[in-house]
């Protein structure tokens, strides 16, 4: 991760950059665990969409090069959604931003959380392996194996308390 990046608050020029954000995350890496037709008629329905409406008065959107290349929502002490555009996946920017995100919600609460698919295994490894407060312990790998290996019905989910 070479590109300077930066945070911002949404404003309502940017809802269609975020939505296809959206829809471009959801279509590459929802598609294994949800099925194409779930994937393809959560986007088509609107859904998809009306998350992101409903959302954008506590968005937050990284930024790099002039462009928005991710964005979080948050929903209170609870961090509702986090995506980064496929093409810079896998290359520091998530980890930067959740960085951030979990900052920013600290000054606000004591306590933040986090949910995810427990099928959704991107989501769960890359929530695993941060250095930041949501980062792995040996009790979260063992839920993760569990979670894996379908074990439990539960959704992953993580807690943080500062």
């Amino acid at each position: 991760m070479n590109a300077e990046y930066s945070f911002r608050l949404a404003k309502p020029d940017d809802i269609q950059t975020i939505k296809n954000v959206a829809r471009q995350v959801i279509t590459s890496n929802y598609t294994s665990f949800l099925g194409e037709e779930a994937v393809q008629n959560f986007i088509g329905s609107g859904l998809s969409d009306k998350e992101i409406d409903n959302g954008m008065e506590h968005c937050t959107l990284m930024i790099c090069n002039g462009g928005i290349i991710g964005f979080s929502i948050m929903n209170d002490s609870l961090l509702h959604l986090i995506m980064i555009c496929t093409a810079f996946q896998n290359k520091g920017y998530g980890s930067k931003l959740l960085a951030y995100i979990e900052d920013v919600l600290f000054k606000e609460h004591k306590t933040i959380h986090l949910q995810s698919f427990k099928e959704n295994i991107q989501a769960v490894r890359f929530y695993l392996k941060t250095d930041g407060v949501f980062g792995a312990t040996a009790n979260d790998h063992a839920r993760y194996s569990a979670f894996a290996a379908g074990e439990t019905t539960s959704p992953f989910g993580k807690c943080a308390t500062k």
